[in-house]
């Protein structure tokens, strides 16, 4: 008999093939996931997620642009949630939600298997200064890297955010960058991740696309679910560079949460592969995105 997952996703644009792809493989392995997406802006949240939590579902999802709200009205709290600042995701433990950091696992897991004969004594260089960038700190400085530059286009939001990581991780020497500086940096970079979202208001991805700042068989990675090849992988692959799309990160997070949750292991390769088809099945025109930095070289 097929074991029942309930899960709520709460998030202002949710990507339902995402869970359409879960519910096909999990089927495959005596799953039966039953879906309920909540769609809500940032002043319905509050409302939305105690709703949701009097649901007791067994897992349930908050988009990133809600987890630190998500942590700040949460019941339950761990030391670990606390210190990376913000709480994507909830676990069912007995008659509670527990708030979880398994996407950090999932960074973990992807970047170990998808990049390997990384040079750890080189800096990484994360863009954006979402709640997912501790998340990724912490990840990065597990897998070895100590020093972290952290890029964006508010620069005063940018040095609180360092200040603030240099009090939970103490082993990482971080420094941020100027977005306005990032075509002058050395080619020092062995690892690049971007957290920042694809839009055409967002100029700091157009300097990252000259990858001056990259080593040599340097990894790009780009935390963006769709499209699987975004403009940022598109124009790493003709650097030269070593690349790591979103849905590998996600794919690995996803399979934590199932295993986790309700005790089932799904192979990575086999949800990486439904994930991946639900993605590519999304048209998407990367021009438009790549034509100010087509224009400048």
């Amino acid at each position: 008999m097929a074991k029942k997952i309930k899960l709520i996703e709460i998030a202002p644009n949710p990507w339902d093939l995402r869970w359409n792809a879960a519910k096909e493989i999990l089927s495959k392995h005596g799953g039966e996931l039953e879906v309920k997406v909540s769609k809500c802006s940032s002043t319905e949240f509050e409302s939305v997620f105690k709703k949701a939590l009097s649901e007791k579902p067994d897992i349930l999802i908050i988009d990133m642009e809600f987890s630190e709200m998500a942590l700040n009205i949460s019941p339950l709290k761990t030391q670990e949630i606390e210190l990376l600042g913000a709480a994507p995701l909830f676990i069912k433990n007995g008659e509670n939600l527990w708030p979880r950091h398994l996407i950090e696992e999932g960074v973990l897991r992807a970047v170990s298997k998808n990049s390997q004969h990384l040079d750890l004594m080189a800096p990484a260089l994360v863009a954006g200064l979402g709640p997912l960038v501790p998340f990724i700190v912490s990840a990065l400085g597990k897998i070895g890297f100590h020093k972290i530059s952290i890029t964006d286009v508010d620069e005063n939001r940018g040095e609180k955010l360092i200040a603030s990581l240099k009090n939970r991780f103490f082993r990482v020497e971080f420094n941020f960058v100027k977005f306005e500086t990032i075509t002058t940096l050395p080619g020092i970079y062995s690892f690049l991740i971007n957290t920042t979202p694809l839009n055409l208001e967002n100029h700091l991805l157009d300097e990252l696309y000259f990858f001056n700042f990259l080593k040599l068989q340097g990894v790009v990675c780009d935390t963006t679910l769709v499209p699987v090849e975004t403009p940022l992988l598109t124009e790493a692959q003709v650097w030269g560079a070593r690349l790591l799309s979103g849905e590998k990160i996600a794919a690995e997070y996803d399979v934590l949460i199932f295993q986790q949750a309700c005790g089932i292991t799904i192979p990575i390769d086999e949800y990486l592969t439904a994930l991946h088809a639900a993605a590519s099945s999304v048209l998407f025109d990367v021009k438009p995105f790549l034509q100010r930095f087509l224009d400048r070289i």
